[in-house]
């Protein structure tokens, strides 16, 4: 996951950085420069960030995208 695939996610949940960050631990602090390019990427930081994106129904895909899960009727 990239920075602009993150805030494209949180934008697609309508959630804030704080609501990002009570999701995954991360702090607010770290996902914001993190987003802006002020913090390194750190790979358990972003896939704690990932995992609560794609709980909450968001997928990335191989080319890029990020967009809300289809749901499955039953």
């Amino acid at each position: 996951m990239t920075p602009a695939q993150c805030r494209a996610a949180r934008a697609l949940l309508d959630w804030t950085i704080f609501d990002l960050s009570r999701a995954s631990g991360v702090m607010p602090r770290t996902v914001g420069a993190w987003e802006r390019g002020k913090h390194p990427s750190i790979g358990t930081m972003v896939s704690r960030m990932q995992r609560a994106l794609e709980a909450a129904g968001v997928e990335f895909g191989d080319d890029g995208h990020v967009r809300l899960k289809e749901a499955t009727s039953s």
